[in-house]
């Protein structure tokens, strides 16, 4: 025997699929995670200590994540100025001043910083901007001569002592015999030096030292005159 099916029979069918496809789906979403499972959480972002800017670079300070998620950081990247992210160093930087070079002086550089463990990039730290800039020159001070004068014709006992630095190195003195002559900057130490030169005398003995630092160089002078106290020596003008 036939069965007839109505238009009225299809359309339960129908529906009746559509309510079992939805209890099941409720079903699933109400079923227990499994005390095995473990869901992945990156970390949060880092923490800003302090950000200065150099001569072409700046340098950042961060601490870790105060949330490291469900593992270990493992590094950080930073970014400039919303450009491709870049290293900034493994998990030990944390709490360490970290410098960073830059292409460019008298730029901003809008700075962000983001933490990485096992479940992926965390969170994202703007750090704020910096406007790297190239440092005024600061060149040492002069010399101190302690004493200067004529040991014999033609011969000058000069002592000094090496200006006071704060950064850098004095690597190299220099002396000058009165106006118009050539400066000689023979001389790598403080302390005694023995001229010989038959200029005529009195002249103005000039003395400079020279900083090795990026931002230096020769310094500030220091006169002393010396007298002509061998009148009967030659001398030429």
């Amino acid at each position: 025997m036939s069965v007839l099916h109505t238009k009225s029979d299809s359309k339960t069918l129908r529906s009746f699929g559509v309510v079992t496809a939805l209890i099941v789906a409720v079903t699933l979403s109400m079923t227990p995670v499994s005390a095995g499972t473990t869901v992945k959480r990156a970390p949060s972002a880092p923490v800003l200590q302090s950000l200065v800017a150099g001569d072409k670079s700046f340098t950042i300070t961060i601490s870790a994540p105060t949330d490291p998620g469900t593992s270990a950081v493992t590094q950080y990247g930073y970014a400039l100025n919303n450009g491709s992210w870049l290293t900034l160093g493994l998990a030990s930087i944390a709490g360490t001043a970290k410098v960073v070079k830059v292409s460019a002086n008298d730029v901003d550089y809008n700075v962000k910083v983001r933490a990485k463990s096992s479940a992926g990039w965390g969170a994202v730290l703007d750090a704020g901007t910096v406007h790297p800039v190239k440092p005024a020159p600061i060149y040492p001070g002069a010399p101190t001569i302690v004493s200067a004068y004529d040991t014999g014709c033609h011969i000058t006992r000069v002592e000094f002592v090496a200006p006071t630095v704060t950064f850098g190195k004095i690597t190299r003195y220099r002396y000058q015999l009165g106006d118009g002559h050539k400066w000689d900057n023979r001389w790598t130490i403080d302390g005694v030096q023995i001229i010989h030169d038959a200029r005529q005398r009195p002249f103005t003995l000039r003395i400079q030292a020279f900083n090795n630092a990026k931002n230096s160089g020769w310094g500030e002078i220091s006169e002393i005159v010396i007298d002509n106290v061998f009148p009967k020596c030659p001398f030429y003008k």
